[in-house]
C-alpha cells in the first residue's frame, strides 16, 4: 500500500490500521464538531502533530463511556494499540453488554463502569466509582425534587 517516511526516516504505512484510524477521526468528528487536529490549521502542521508520537489527542466529557474508550483506541497513535477490526465489531459500544432498556441510569452507568474495570483498573476502584455515581444520582434527584441533600444549608 502507500507508504512514506516521518521525519525521523520511518515508515509510514497505510491500510487497515489507517482506516481504524480514520473512523476514530470520523467518531471524534461527530461527537465533538471537529477533527482531532483541526486546531492546526496548515497541512503541513497537521501532518507534524499527526506523526508526532508524543502528540495527545484532547478528548471532552461525553455521556457514554464506551464511545470515548473506542474513539480513543481507534486513535492511538501506535497502530499495534489500535482494534483491529474483530476487536471493534466486539467493543461494548457497538455491542453492548447490556441492554440500557432493561436498566435504571444508575444501574447502566454502575454496569459500564463495571466492565470498563475489568479491562483496565481493580474491581475495588469501580466499586468505590459506582457508589460515588449512585450517591451523585441520589444527589441530583433529590435537588430536582427539592429534597434537602447533604450539600443544602439548613
Amino acid at each position: 500500500m502507500c507508504n512514506d517516511q516521518d521525519e525521523n526516516g520511518s515508515i509510514i504505512k497505510c491500510g487497515r490500521p489507517s482506516d481504524i484510524w480514520s473512523l476514530g477521526c470520523i467518531l471524534y468528528q461527530m461527537v465533538y464538531g471537529k477533527t482531532p487536529f483541526a486546531d492546526f490549521t496548515t497541512f503541513w502542521s497537521k501532518y507534524k502533530e499527526i506523526t508526532n508520537k508524543d502528540h495527545k489527542i484532547m478528548y471532552g466529557p461525553v455521556s457514554n463511556p464506551w464511545l470515548l474508550d473506542i474513539m480513543k483506541k481507534c486513535l492511538a497513535w501506535n497502530r499495534n494499540e489500535r482494534l483491529r477490526i474483530p476487536q471493534l465489531l466486539e467493543h461494548p459500544f457497538l455491542q453492548p453488554p447490556v441492554s440500557p432498556l432493561s436498566l435504571t441510569q444508575e444501574e447502566w452507568h454502575c454496569k459500564a463502569l463495571s466492565e470498563i474495570s475489568k479491562a483496565y483498573g481493580s474491581e475495588g476502584e469501580i466499586q468505590s466509582l459506582c457508589e460515588k455515581l449512585q450517591e451523585h444520582i441520589r444527589n441530583l434527584s433529590k435537588h430536582t425534587t427539592g429534597e434537602k441533600t447533604g450539600f443544602d444549608k439548613e
